[in-house]
């Protein structure tokens, strides 16, 4: 029931979505974009998405393997609409693995403007270690988000907890990305 965008498919580099078996016994839902042949094409992306329109609404994700060596930045986005090559609105909640000097993490809420970020509006610095697993949980309320993070080992006390304000999308798609 999730609609896949592979959006580098016109330069003939095409999504790779899989469904490995996880560490609980279950399955994941594994996401990979190889490096586009054309810079002007920008960066590798992969997008999985529910077709509904959502406006208030809560959301999790586990995150159980990544590379902290790739440049990328991965996550949720939401209230998404016109999805498609350089023209999706909508908001991103990412991980960046290298996004401060020293290859410092840092999780953030963005609005996209253009399938581009246009703005940071909520953030806090964080690196997630190899080798362990990371729930990340998110409440859009009207203009108000709220994000925490958590140890997948310890669901009772957030790692970080961060919100971000911003009126621009009211609805809109919820899903995956990387």
């Amino acid at each position: 029931g999730w609609t896949r965008f592979s959006a580098l498919d016109v330069v003939g580099v095409s999504s790779i979505i899989s469904f490995p078996n996880d560490q609980s016994g279950g399955k994941a839902y594994r996401l990979q974009s190889p490096a586009p042949p054309v810079p002007d094409a920008g960066p590798a992306r992969t997008f999985v998405y529910q077709e509904e329109s959502h406006t208030d609404f809560y959301a999790a994700v586990d995150i159980i393997e990544w590379n902290n060596d790739v440049n990328q930045a991965f996550g949720l986005f939401f209230r998404a609409t016109n999805i498609g090559l350089g023209q999706t609105l909508g908001y991103v909640l990412h991980y960046d693995p290298q996004q401060g000097s020293g290859a410092r993490g840092q999780i953030q809420f963005n609005i996209v403007t253009g399938e581009a970020a246009s703005g940071t509006i909520g953030a806090a610095n964080l690196s997630f270690e190899p080798g362990h697993s990371y729930r990340i949980v998110m409440r859009a309320e009207g203009a108000l988000f709220n994000a925490d993070v958590y140890d997948l080992n310890d669901l009772t006390s957030p790692l970080t907890s961060y919100h971000g304000t911003d009126e621009t999308y009211a609805a809109g798609a919820v899903g995956l990305f990387n």
